[in-house]
């Protein structure tokens, strides 16, 4: 099961997916919700699902868009061409149009954040739109009991019913939810490795290697393991990034292992010297049995 960690990372990426939507191109996305959202093999969150995305422009332009039309009464019925209730902004559910529309993404991924979180719709409305109206205008303290001190303000926020009080998409990562956690700046880090000198690189694998412990299985292998592995063609780098991609090899399986391990490893078998060639005689039963198990 994916952990708190993994989850504040991926919610990390699409809120930069979406202050890119909406700074950038421009675009309101209009249909957040969990079935939006896609996680690659290597872990990444994209954000999908543009079928109902419109011109920020068009939205702000003083004449605004037509609501969607939800039923007030007949519950579970099928809706085909709209989004999920439950996760839809209230001004694009009540008739009447906005000029605001950026927010209304901002409520939705509210929605979607607290679904994360808790494991459950925040709304659970069966597409009855005077059910969803009753749960935001009646909403309670005790509705946000299971999220984590540090976020409920900043998510009672993005639900406001009033968008102009909905934060955006850069300002809601600002939150000590996500600032104040030191193993979520280190998967941070490894996100933009890449772009870091050898000596920042260096000190952050220094700290990385006494915070190894705090991280589940799950983050090493599709949050650490990946960017490590890109590593490896740095051939400064090679003698500290090694023993830590070789540690987190100990507990794949086989097809795990030859899928996305041995490909970054197969180069600096080849040209490996000095301390690099020492630390792969050191490993070498590991990768045998890896290959041949």
């Amino acid at each position: 099961e994916m952990g708190l960690l993994e989850v504040k990372h991926g919610m990390l990426q699409v809120a930069e997916s979406l202050d890119f939507l909406h700074n950038n191109a421009r675009l309101v996305h209009r249909a957040i919700s969990p079935e939006a959202v896609f996680i690659t093999s290597s872990g990444a969150w994209k954000l999908g699902g543009f079928g109902f995305a419109i011109s920020a422009d068009q939205s702000g332009d003083g004449t605004g868009f037509p609501p969607f039309h939800y039923p007030e009464y007949d519950e579970d019925s099928v809706l085909p061409n709209q989004p999920s209730l439950n996760y839809t902004a209230p001004e694009l559910v009540q008739s009447k149009a906005s000029t605001t529309a950026c927010a209304s993404d901002m409520f939705s991924f509210g929605c979607l954040a607290y679904h994360l979180i808790t494991h459950k719709p925040l709304f659970d409305c069966h597409n009855n739109a005077r059910m969803y109206m009753n749960n935001l205008t009646y909403m309670s303290h005790e509705a946000f009991s299971s999220i984590p001190s540090d976020l409920v303000p900043d998510l009672q926020r993005m639900l406001s019913a009033q968008e102009a009080s909905r934060p955006g998409a850069l300002d809601f990562t600002g939150s000590p939810f996500f600032r104040d956690d030191t193993r979520l700046r280190a998967l941070r880090f490894l996100d933009h490795m890449l772009e870091r000198d050898n000596m920042q690189k260096s000190e952050f694998l220094k700290a990385l290697s006494d915070m190894w412990k705090d991280f589940d299985s799950r983050v090493l292998r599709y949050k650490v393991l990946p960017p490590l592995c890109a590593e490896l063609r740095n051939l400064v780098m090679q003698p500290v990034i090694l023993p830590m991609v070789l540690t987190i090899a100990e507990s794949q399986d086989k097809n795990d292992f030859e899928l996305s391990t041995l490909p970054a490893l197969v180069p600096v078998l080849s040209t490996a010297a000095g301390e690099t060639l020492l630390l792969l005689v050191k490993h070498a039963d590991l990768i045998i049995n890896k290959v041949l198990s």
